[in-house]
């Protein structure tokens, strides 16, 4: 019987002896979904935040997403690129993690993420994405599916499209995205 070891934020195919305790500080809280006690009558209503592009964070997630491009790394991992204090006050990626050319790893693990940029679909080279547990991230863009050699994507279904025993109707969920 093969046992499974999680992997927090780290690649796929990390060796267990190099595996790492859980790097998330504090999980992002959501209740779109109401977790079973919503009343679907009403209008569903998606996380409308703004993401503040003169804080301290944002820059330092602009820096360095031109540093990673910059050494033509394989990796975007902001969490560890931009530490945890400030990875929790970012709401969105740049539009300029289309750059990254050289990108094959996207690890968002564990982040407070409302939505990702269509430039994500710029990344030709990204084979691994990886949004699990980022509990406000409900939707994930079309152009991901310009990402041709995506193989491996590990997101949480219950973040996606909320909690499968009272699933949100798909009209009411359509009319929000648009």
């Amino acid at each position: 019987m093969k046992l499974f070891w999680p992997r927090f934020n780290q690649r796929e195919g990390t060796p267990t002896s190099e595996l790492h305790p859980n790097p998330v500080r504090r999980y992002a809280e959501c209740d779109c979904f109401g977790c079973g006690k919503r009343d679907y009558s009403q209008d569903l209503t998606l996380h409308s935040e703004i993401q503040d592009t003169h804080c301290e964070a944002w820059k330092s997630l602009e820096a360095y997403v031109r540093e990673v491009h910059a050494r033509g790394g394989d990796e975007l991992n902001p969490l560890r690129g931009i530490g945890p204090e400030r990875w929790e006050q970012i709401s969105t990626l740049p539009r300029s993690i289309g750059t990254l050319q050289s990108v094959k790893v996207v690890m968002l693990y564990g982040s407070h993420l409302v939505r990702l940029p269509p430039e994500i679909g710029e990344m030709r080279n990204l084979e691994e994405l990886d949004v699990y547990t980022s509990y406000r991230l409900h939707w994930l863009p079309y152009e991901v599916t310009h990402c041709r050699k995506l193989t491996r994507t590990r997101a949480s279904t219950r973040a996606l499209y909320g909690n499968f025993k009272i699933p949100a109707p798909v009209s009411t969920l359509a009319r929000q995205i648009r």
